[in-house]
């Protein structure tokens, strides 16, 4: 940093020069999102809060005004780069050229300071950083650094047991109470439709399909839920944290949270499958009079419903269909069983599911044999 200095506008300025491998190793405080670092003397970069404040918006390649003391004048903007706090600061980071920085009256060529980059500095202790660092100032003529040992001593402190417990705590509660709140949707979700699914099964669809079909809603609410939730939590990390978006950790993050959510999906979705397959249906018992028709307009229309389904959903099992009627009349009995009906049976008096208005029984296994 040259020098901090108010301008007229009313904010301070931070003249820097850096370049490029300091640029690199000072990323975190500063970031060049476009654009390059400047080379004339009458060249700068600014951030986007300078350029929207005092800057009228100026692009690359336009003008902007300097008035400070030792900076003051018409400057060409060659780069755009990303501040730090600089609102809550009132004050604004200018990089200026190698050229300008000569240029400048306290300029002074022994005045620096010198940034070290150790690539294995997470396998160095604070006694190989320490003999490093003044290996490279004796070597460079540079005065001998002063080790800061309390952060050596933060920074190189051992991963917190206490505290990664506590985080996988939370993840696994996490984990518990989205199955158990994506299980009840769907609970809720199959007792609203388990007439729909009974009628399917009127019609002759097995337990397999009944499965195949909740598994698909399910597969896809569960995917519709997963990309909603993930588009929100990028919007609300970005916004939150604009200056720690890192694309590929954001990536690395959805497709975890993704496998993640599929699981949790799968899983969750099991029992409510089970429930919605129900137990086997063996045949059906119908009553020649209904309340809102006659046996043999139902038997067609499940027959030509079954058919329909049959051709996406193939195959379908077609259920015995037998009439169960007090009636004799051997009339009505061969043109029930001339139309296809698997049996017709006449009994006198009440029987399982008989109604005086009529009804349609569903007989299973362990009754009808």
């Amino acid at each position: 940093m040259l020098a901090v200095e108010p301008a007229e506008q009313g904010y301070n300025a931070s003249y820097i020069y850096c370049d490029e491998e300091t640029m690199y190793i000072a990323r975190d405080q500063m970031k060049l999102l476009e654009g390059r670092l400047p080379q004339k003397e009458d060249e700068v970069v600014v951030s986007r809060y300078f350029l929207s404040n005092y800057g009228a918006d100026a692009g690359i390649g336009e003008k902007v005004m300097l008035s400070t003391e030792s900076f003051h004048g018409e400057y060409t903007v060659t780069g755009i780069m990303e501040g730090y706090k600089e609102k809550e600061v009132n004050g604004t980071s200018i990089l200026l050229s190698k050229e300008a920085l000569k240029g400048w009256s306290g300029y002074d060529p022994a005045d620096y300071r010198a940034y070290v980059h150790f690539k294995n500095e997470q396998q160095m202790d604070e006694t190989e950083l320490t003999a490093r660092s003044r290996e490279i100032a004796k070597e460079y003529q540079l005065e001998m650094p002063v080790m800061n040992l309390s952060y050596m001593k933060f920074y190189k402190q051992p991963v917190n047991v206490s505290m990664l417990a506590l985080v996988a705590g939370i993840a696994v509660l996490v984990i518990i109470g989205g199955y158990v709140v994506i299980q009840s949707i769907f609970r809720i979700s199959i007792n609203d439709k388990i007439q729909s699914y009974g009628q399917l099964r009127t019609i002759g669809t097995t337990p397999k399909q009944i499965r195949s079909i909740v598994k698909k809603e399910g597969r896809f609410l569960g995917w519709a839920g997963i990309g909603i939730g993930i588009l929100l939590g990028c919007a609300a990390g970005f916004a939150l944290f604009s200056r720690g978006f890192n694309l590929l950790f954001y990536a690395a993050a959805i497709v975890l949270t993704a496998l993640l959510g599929r699981f949790m999906v799968s899983i969750a979705i099991r029992r409510p499958v089970k429930i919605a397959a129900g137990k086997e249906i063996e045949l059906i018992l119908c009553d020649l009079e209904l309340p809102d028709g006659t046996a043999m307009e139902l038997f067609h229309t499940l027959r030509r419903v079954a058919g329909m389904f049959q051709m996406k959903n193939p195959p379908v099992r077609l259920l015995p269909f037998f009439i169960l009627t007090e009636s004799n009349d051997l009339a009505t009995e061969y043109e029930y069983r001339h139309e296809g009906v698997n049996d017709y049976i006449t009994a006198p008096g009440e029987y399982p599911g008989a109604d005086p208005a009529g009804s349609v029984f569903c007989g299973m296994k362990s009754l009808y044999i």
